[in-house]
């Protein structure tokens, strides 16, 4: 099923929920009541970016770092660059990393301390890409066909 809008999603997942949106489509429902040309909206939009921008910094000038490593998305509402580095994996077998984010524009040093510990570690862990193949081959099998 094609999909170009936001409504064409959530009718796109009611049709598998169980397999297309595990765990509800709440936060897309309430997003297509938001009025996102609406003086309101953009201004909270910039409020948050520049709350986000704000406390990445100061951890920045604060620690004297270039590289801050979280567990946190913060970086996409600041508008900064992340780099996720895989850790290998957990005991039942989901794939762990920790998120790099760079100061703005600093991409170039964020790659290279991206490889430099990649390499370092050697902590990626290629997926079993047979298995993965069978569960989505099984998953299409599964799923209702559009008429």
């Amino acid at each position: 099923m094609p999909v170009a809008t936001l409504v064409d999603v959530v009718a796109s997942n009611d049709v598998d929920l169980a397999n297309r949106s595990a765990y509800g489509q709440n936060a897309l429902k309430e997003l297509q009541l938001t009025d996102s040309a609406s003086t309101t909206y953009t201004t909270l939009l910039k409020t948050n970016q520049t709350t986000a921008q704000t406390v990445l910094n100061q951890f920045f000038t604060k620690a004297g770092i270039d590289v801050l490593i979280a567990s946190t998305q913060a970086y996409a509402t600041a508008g900064y660059s992340a780099l996720t580095l895989p850790l290998g994996l957990s005991k039942s077998g989901e794939p762990q990393g920790a998120i790099l984010i760079d100061k703005y524009l600093d991409e170039p040093k964020l790659l290279a301390l991206g490889y430099a510990i990649a390499q370092a570690t050697r902590a990626r862990k290629p997926p079993n890409l047979d298995a993965t193949l069978a569960t989505f081959t099984k998953l299409s099998q599964a799923a209702p066909k559009s008429p």
